[in-house]
């Protein structure tokens, strides 16, 4: 899946994930898998960004949750969105 620096929403329907975008001085990727039941694991290259070698931020909203977690963990690269997930991505601006 790539993602566009220009673009701001992409759906992809056989994945049952949706990307929002937000680029300020790095860039937060938004994730949401609405498969009540399977997690979706995607592959993001970038379109007129390069992310930091910087491990990202993550924050997620999962299924049945009450609050949103926040850890720094994974790659800009790969990511899970577990089943019925909100997943926000929060990437550096690479040099």
């Amino acid at each position: 899946m790539s993602v566009d620096a220009g673009q701001e929403l992409a759906t992809f329907p056989d994945t049952g994930i949706g990307i929002g975008i937000g680029i300020g001085i790095g860039m937060n990727v938004m994730l949401i898998n609405t498969d009540p039941d399977n997690d979706a694991t995607v592959e993001l290259s970038y379109d007129g960004f390069t992310p930091s070698s910087a491990t990202p931020t993550v924050h997620s909203y999962l299924k049945n949750a009450d609050s949103i977690d926040s850890a720094t963990a994974g790659s800009a690269t790969t990511r899970t969105a577990p089943a019925y997930s909100i997943v926000v991505v929060q990437l550096k601006q690479g040099s």
